[in-house]
């Protein structure tokens, strides 16, 4: 398979991996409610849905989680020539941080299931439930610190490459990095429904979409000339 074969499918994965990401994020507390409302309104959902619909939304996690991976290599073809090793590690930091991703995603399932417990336990037994859901809680935290770090690393080293070394990428693809697009996170809190609660709940797997979109888009016929 030649470099251009590669470089589109690993694109087409990324996006089908964002894309199932998504989806599972909207099977878990997807809801018509504005941005603002979303802590609450995604809890009350997590104890609502049918049980199926809760663990099918957490189940495609780890699915999701390969499928991005195999998207990051697009970014190692992309970035290589910047230097095989920086690539690598840029690749394995991204790669790290999905997989742990991909766990994060489905521990939601355990929040749904304390919640659902929650609202049907007796009121002697509801301190119990409290404990089990801050538990729950801490372990997303966790996991989600745990993902930053190895985020943060994949981060860099393809700013990095970008910035000081000669890539397949435009500079300009800066603009569209996931993880820095992330902090723009809190402008999710100002849309209103019926799309507030889609847009907030999916964010972080829109800005992948977006990056994976136009990533491929960029290097659909190989990129940015190197000289």
């Amino acid at each position: 398979m030649d470099e251009i074969k590669r470089i589109r499918l690993t694109g087409f994965a990324g996006i089908l991996g964002a894309l199932l990401m998504f989806t599972g994020d909207m099977f878990l507390y997807g809801g018509f409610y504005g941005g603002s409302e979303y802590y609450e309104c995604s809890r009350r959902i997590m104890s609502e849905i049918p049980l199926l619909r809760l663990m099918i939304g957490g189940a495609v996690g780890p699915v999701a989680s390969i499928l991005y991976t195999i998207g990051f290599w697009q970014v190692y073809l992309a970035i290589r020539s910047a230097g095989k090793v920086l690539a690598l590690i840029s690749f394995s930091g991204f790669a790290c941080m999905i997989i742990f991703a991909g766990s994060y995603h489905s521990g939601f399932v355990n929040t749904g299931l304390i919640l659902r417990a929650k609202a049907s336990v007796q009121q002697s037994d509801i301190e119990i439930v409290k404990a089990l859901l801050d538990q729950s809680t801490a372990y997303l935290h966790f996991l989600f610190s745990t993902l930053s770090v190895f985020g943060a690393i994949g981060t860099i080293i393809f700013l990095f490459t970008i910035i000081f070394r000669k890539t397949y990428y435009p500079k300009f693809i800066i603009l569209f990095t996931p993880t820095l697009l992330i902090f723009t996170f809190s402008i999710a809190n100002y849309i209103p429904s019926p799309v507030g609660g889609i847009i907030y709940g999916g964010y972080i797997n829109l800005a992948f979409l977006l990056f994976f979109c136009v990533s491929t888009f960029l290097l659909w016929h190989g990129g940015r000339k190197i000289e």
